[in-house]
């Protein structure tokens, strides 16, 4: 505060003159100055008052010249001191002016160990996102998270948070109680560590099956969240194919375990022929039970005719014409009537057929062009030929 003194002089037409005194004080002044007018929620704003003030006293809290961060808007009054007079200012801060709403946005709250998730911002302008986040970006969370967004809009901010639930994968396994079957061997296929088991292939978890061949089975197992694993089911396929030179029979498998059997008498087993090859001894039809690692099968039967193939016999039998177009006539030389069975070369009779000297012809004009044993039965004997059909 400053006074000053005034003197004034009066004159009057006589040339008389008087004084007389006044005395004027002078008030402070006061300046306001604010960093910002116009402020984003949680930003803050400095107030600075001057002039010639010894001292100034803000309202609602505020230290001139100190940073503070408003709530609301306000309008702050500043009292300038000199000495006994005061004088007084107003500043108005206006607090939430653009001031964004921010939402963060997910393609999904819970998802599985390995999978992506995209989070995005909106209601702003530009996202930062925390944990390296990029925004609109795929990536895959290693671990429940939760992520916090930053939206700016002309100079303002605001923040939003996503939580991502990470579900750990059930760890599947498949599981068969052998995976390597005989043919009509049943299997049993189970699925570990989830809760629940769907099996590929109409297969029901824990239920035996008879697979019709070899494949790939996948079970997906569900808890919260599911996985799959995969078991292969392999048919052993038993080698059962034989060659024949002669009258010698040998099994083309050569890892497998053999028993011979007499197809002629319902495969009785021939005792002690258990080698891969047999030679029998008298004619007849004749194959091999083969077993390869415990899965068994028997091959298709085979004549052998080790005598008298070609002959006639003491009867004066005979057969003709050989080859044939497919009608077959029989001399019954001294018998009136025989048993004729025709096999083809896998030892499957095709044809039984009595003949006799009034109807002694058999017709094999169906069959297919080959060879076939003709297996005649009179009195007390049996005979074979061979005959060679061509149409």
């Amino acid at each position: 505060m400053s006074t000053a003194t005034y003197t004034v002089t009066g004159t009057s037409a006589a040339g008389c003159t008087n004084t007389a005194s006044a005395t004027v004080t002078i008030n402070p002044t006061i300046s306001v100055t604010a960093s910002f007018t116009s402020v984003c929620t949680g930003q803050s704003v400095t107030l600075t008052a001057t002039g010639s003030g010894s001292s100034y006293t803000w309202s609602g809290g505020v230290v001139n010249g100190v940073s503070f961060t408003p709530a609301t808007t306000t309008t702050y009054t500043v009292t300038g001191t000199l000495g006994a007079c005061t004088a007084t200012a107003t500043q108005t801060i206006t607090v939430g002016v653009g001031t964004p709403t921010v939402i963060a946005n997910t393609t999904s709250n819970t998802i599985c160990a390995g999978d992506a998730v995209t989070l995005t911002g909106s209601g702003a302008t530009t996202y930062v996102w925390t944990g390296g986040v990029i925004d609109a970006i795929a990536f895959n969370p290693s671990a429940t998270t939760t992520y916090t967004v930053t939206g700016t809009t002309g100079g303002c901010s605001n923040t939003a948070t996503q939580t991502i639930t990470v579900n750990p994968i059930p760890s599947v396994t498949a599981n068969a109680t052998n995976t390597v079957l005989c043919a009509g061997q049943a299997v049993t296929l189970t699925g570990a560590g989830a809760t629940s088991y769907s099996w590929s292939g109409g297969v029901v978890d824990g239920v035996s099956f008879v697979p019709d061949s070899s494949g790939t089975y996948t079970v997906t197992g569900t808890s919260l969240f599911s996985s799959t694993a995969s078991v292969m089911v392999s048919m052993a396929v038993v080698d059962t194919s034989v060659t024949q030179a002669g009258n010698i029979l040998t099994a083309n498998s050569t890892t497998a375990s053999y028993q011979w059997v007499n197809c002629s008498t319902s495969y009785s087993i021939i005792a002690g022929e258990t080698n891969q090859s047999y030679t029998p001894l008298v004619d007849g039809s004749y194959a091999v039970i083969i077993n390869e690692s415990g899965c068994i099968d028997t091959s298709g039967c085979f004549i052998v005719m080790t005598t008298n193939i070609n002959g006639f016999s003491a009867s004066g039998i005979n057969v003709s014409p050989n080859p044939s177009t497919g009608i077959i006539c029989f001399d019954l030389g001294k018998e009136n009537k025989l048993l004729i069975e025709v096999y083809n070369m896998l030892g499957q009779k095709i044809k039984t057929q009595q003949v006799t000297t009034s109807d002694n012809k058999i017709n094999l004009q169906d069959n297919i062009n080959g060879t076939y044993i003709l297996k005649i039965y009179y009195s007390d004997e049996v005979i074979m030929k061979r005959l060679i059909l061509v149409k």
